[in-house]
């Protein structure tokens, strides 16, 4: 096994919203305009989870962030 020294994917738990699965990623898609992809696609267990693909620009990934944040603090303040 060799040490990971950089990736373009990361695995984001969402448990504490209380949303997963396909309500969770279009929850993201809807209010964030942030396609994410379910964790459940690759093992049933992590419905939870969303992948985030962060290969791309800085200024891409800060905005995609803000409006994930923004998305987030919708369902907090219900």
């Amino acid at each position: 096994v060799t040490k990971s020294e950089g990736t373009f994917l990361l695995w984001i738990n969402f448990e504490t919203l209380g949303i997963s699965g396909l309500d969770l990623q279009n929850f993201f898609l809807e209010k964030a305009k942030v396609l994410l992809d379910l964790g459940s696609k690759y093992e049933e267990e992590n419905s939870c989870f969303l992948r985030f693909n962060i290969g791309t620009n800085r200024a891409i990934l800060k905005e995609s962030l803000k409006r994930m944040k923004n998305a987030i603090e919708t369902l907090e303040g219900k």
